[in-house]
């Protein structure tokens, strides 16, 4: 059995979706039945197939994990509701995966939850959408080909790692809007010679190759990539960049809005307003959205980079939920603790499986 919390959100359904196509047993959670019983109805289950659980309730949470294999974390924002979710999905000894933006978030559940996951032989994943796991992913497969051209031998860390997204055409449902200021008014972390140093996103910013996309100026902004890829990789720096054409209320807020929105709880609230315009965008919406994560990784002179570019955020992020969450509940990949996308599937292997994205590599 596979949970969905959160399932009748925008990105949760179309989770549901995925999964059932692909055979599994799935179950619908979240805190407002009518809405569970009508997003049941869309894809074809029944009430029986529905709990209710406010996050605050963790007896409810409880019932509604109690034979779950996995739990889907797809309601955000992550620092509001996320660690109950987390943490009463391994309390009922189920696999955990989310689709966490918030680098804070995802620190503190390595922090909290890695002894425990380990003793229980459980694996927990954040960040693995297409705003987290592709990034890691190609920074993965891009570390991979800088140390694999070195030869062997201990040559030492990365010099840097360097991952950046654009948009062309965003289009941002509720959650995943509120998730993205969360981003911006918590802690922004960026990874310098084995620690996490704190970062403000800045109007100041780098021109990054985006393959299909262009050359686009990226403003620096902390992402989860900051957390993970050093999870996995030796490497002196990690910097983390966002170029957010086509969605112009968030180009603003990593902007000059920024400061504001880390330092003013009203600033916040109003950006929250204002990405939350009442209704979910429409399918095609989201199809029309085109997007690029490029990874580059240096160690002194050798560079590689790769880049990924795709459609439709929202589906490739459900389809990357769907496709790890059935894997970790059949057995077909077996980790435990609280771990990274490339810890669970290499960079290269994940990426290459990935047919509806298009990959491009340079050097080594």
């Amino acid at each position: 059995m596979i949970v969905v919390y959160g399932a009748s959100g925008t990105i949760g359904l179309r989770i549901v979706a995925d999964l059932l196509e692909h055979g599994a047993d799935v179950r619908l959670v979240g805190r407002d039945r009518p809405q569970l019983i009508a997003a049941a109805d869309q894809v074809g289950l029944l009430p029986a197939d529905v709990a209710v659980a406010p996050v605050h309730d963790a007896a409810a949470l409880a019932r509604a994990f109690a034979d779950a294999t996995c739990v889907i974390g797809a309601a955000g924002p992550y620092t509001a509701i996320g660690a109950a979710v987390a943490a009463a999905a391994l309390a009922a000894d189920a696999h955990y995966l989310d689709l966490a933006v918030e680098p804070g978030f995802v620190r503190a559940l390595y922090e909290e939850h890695e002894s425990a996951a380990r003793r229980r032989g459980r694996c927990m994943i954040s960040g693995v959408g297409a705003l987290g796991a592709l990034g890691d992913w190609a920074a993965d497969w891009a570390a991979s080909r800088v140390s694999d051209a070195a030869g062997d031998g201990d040559h030492g860390p990365l010099t840097a790692i360097e991952i950046g997204y654009a948009f062309d055409g965003a289009r941002f449902a509720t959650g995943m809007g509120r998730s993205l200021v969360a981003a911006l008014t918590g802690p922004g972390l960026a990874w310098r010679r084995g620690r996490w140093d704190p970062i403000a996103a800045t109007a100041r910013g780098q021109t990054l190759d985006f393959g299909e996309l262009g050359w686009r100026r990226a403003r620096p902004l902390g992402t989860v990539e900051a957390v993970t890829v050093p999870r996995k990789w030796a490497v002196d720096r990690v910097d983390t960049f966002v170029a957010p054409t086509g969605a112009p209320w968030l180009d603003r807020a990593i902007g000059a809005a920024a400061p504001l929105l880390r330092w003013l709880p009203s600033a916040a609230a109003t950006a929250l307003a204002l990405v939350d315009p009442g209704r979910a965008p429409a399918d095609a919406e989201h199809a029309d959205v085109r997007f690029a994560v490029t990874a580059t990784a240096r160690r002194d002179a050798a560079t590689a980079t790769v880049t990924v570019t795709g459609s439709d955020v929202y589906a490739t992020t459900a389809a990357l939920a769907s496709r790890l969450a059935r894997a970790l509940a059949t057995g077909a990949l077996d980790a435990a603790g609280v771990i990274t996308p490339s810890q669970l599937v290499a960079g290269e292997r994940a990426l290459g499986a990935t047919a509806e994205l298009t990959i491009t590599h340079r050097g080594p």
